[in-house]
């Protein structure tokens, strides 16, 4: 006798057949996922290895600091004195320099001599830190004088006044935030156009305006044209949730990683918010350094409020900041604090 099986049958069966294999596939998966799920569990919560991060990077500062003192300590004392030499014998020189205490004949030369004893004293001084407009005074204009050239708060740096420090530079690491304010410019953007027409640079005036464009811009655009994108330190360790998360929402895109830490906070009884506006009608009074009286009174009865608030809950008061965008607007503000009785 023989089985006669039916095509539908047949059909069927195979149906079946690839549901179990469906079937046994899934629970494969599924004894996966519980496997996952158990290690997990045994994982430490994402606050935690925050937390953990932190305190490794911290003590990698520490161990980062004392290497490169003792680093310094090794080079110095194999010859104190002749360190101490070249260094006097540097700062003599920029002196002269600057001040133009040299003949006109004699400028070159002494120009060569500071780049020699500034090589002489680098390996013991590897680490320099100047603003923009203040690298003329510290380091002799010679091209790749320095390995690595860093560039903080580069969002609020013109182009122009960076250019020197780049060329003294073989390599340079740009740091800056866009979504900050950018440098303070009293050139206007009619003029700024007007002097690059002077000079026949026009075709460079996109890129390089000093009124537009910040050092941040120039080098994001190099970027963007080779197909790359800046690196985002998305670590925030600063403010209080309630401050950074506006700024989180409207301008980070819920990017950033709130890593602050509580227990610095200062509370106060009749202030439960850590973000306050206070609006203050006034009038800013143009200047060079612009300022505004109304604002700096105000300010002052702030912190006149808070340092009473603060003497009746503790014995050893907190500090307290005040921050400004003009330098005449923050000595406003300490004229009238050290005449303030607190």
């Amino acid at each position: 006798s023989c089985l006669m099986v039916h095509e539908d049958t047949q059909g069927a069966m195979e149906t079946v057949l690839r549901h179990l294999a469906a079937l046994h596939r899934l629970r494969q998966h599924s004894e996966r996922i519980q496997w996952l799920v158990t290690r997990l569990q045994d994982f430490p919560s994402v606050p935690s290895l925050q937390r953990e991060m932190m305190g490794l990077q911290k003590h990698r500062q520490t161990l980062s600091r004392t290497l490169l003192n003792q680093r310094w300590l090794r080079t110095i004392h194999k010859d104190p004195q002749g360190w101490q030499r070249h260094v006097n014998a540097f700062f003599e020189l920029m002196m002269q320099l600057e001040s133009r205490a040299c003949r006109s004949e004699e400028y070159a030369s002494r120009s060569r001599l500071v780049a020699r004893e500034f090589r002489q004293i680098l390996p013991a001084l590897p680490i320099w830190v100047v603003t923009n407009l203040s690298a003329k005074r510290s380091f002799p204009f010679e091209n790749g004088l320095f390995d690595l050239l860093i560039i903080d708060e580069a969002s609020q740096c013109d182009i122009a006044s960076a250019i020197p420090l780049l060329y003294r530079a073989k390599r340079v690491v740009i740091i800056g935030d866009p979504n900050q304010l950018s440098h303070v410019s009293l050139l206007n953007h009619s003029e700024d156009r007007r002097l690059a027409m002077q000079q026949t640079a026009t075709d460079l005036f996109d890129d390089y305006s000093y009124t537009r464009h910040s050092l941040y811009d120039f080098f994001a655009g190099i970027m963007a044209k080779n197909a790359a994108t800046p690196i985002l330190l998305n670590e925030h360790y600063r403010c209080h949730r309630d401050i950074i998360m506006f700024s989180n929402t409207f301008y980070y895109g819920n990017q950033l990683s709130i890593v602050t830490s509580r227990q610095a906070f200062l509370t106060l009884p009749k202030q439960k918010q850590h973000l306050y506006w206070h609006d203050v009608p006034g009038r800013t009074t143009p200047a060079v350094s612009p300022y505004n009286e109304p604002e700096a009174c105000a300010c002052v009865e702030l912190l006149t409020q808070l340092l009473h608030s603060l003497r009746k809950q503790r014995h050893v008061l907190p500090s307290l900041g005040v921050v400004t965008l003009f330098r005449a607007h923050a000595d406003l503000i300490a004229e009238k604090i050290a005449c303030t009785p607190c």
